[in-house]
């Protein structure tokens, strides 16, 4: 066999492998995901700055309503919202008012709880959103 058609191939399979990581959503968007957050809250975005090299984004929220868990000491927190496979957009020009779910922790942003793959994690506080979540609560 030709040096040249190896490596073609080993090419080949790298990027093969490449693409198995790539990331599909196959389902519809399950919002109980949300409940594996120390706290659910409904929000409005205040502020935002996405960071391209920390591969995340940075939301100040203004906190309208504690749905479920911990109650939050501020009425305005900073939320880290992680992108892995796709970067956050540079100027946000998503929802205004928000439900997201939130990881707390002492000293750091909380982090908004999304799906590694698919879900992003931020839902839009409308009525019909905020059944579908609460349909979806543990025990219901």
């Amino acid at each position: 066999m030709r040096p040249a058609a190896v490596i073609g191939g080993l090419l080949v399979m790298m990027g093969l492998a490449a693409e198995a990581q790539a990331c599909v959503l196959l389902q519809d968007v399950d919002y109980s995901v949300l409940y594996r957050s120390d706290a659910i809250v409904r929000a409005k975005v205040v502020g935002y700055q996405a960071r391209p090299k920390q591969k995340d984004a940075l939301f100040r929220l203004e906190i309208e309503q504690v749905l479920s868990g911990k109650p939050l000491a501020a009425p305005v927190i900073e939320a880290r919202w992680e992108r892995r496979y796709k970067p956050a957009p540079q100027i946000w020009d998503g929802y205004n008012n928000v439900i997201v779910g939130l990881k707390l922790t002492n000293g750091a942003p909380a982090l908004i709880v999304r799906e590694s793959c698919g879900f992003d994690g931020i839902v839009e506080d409308t009525p019909q959103d905020l059944s579908i979540l609460l349909s979806q609560a543990p025990g219901t």
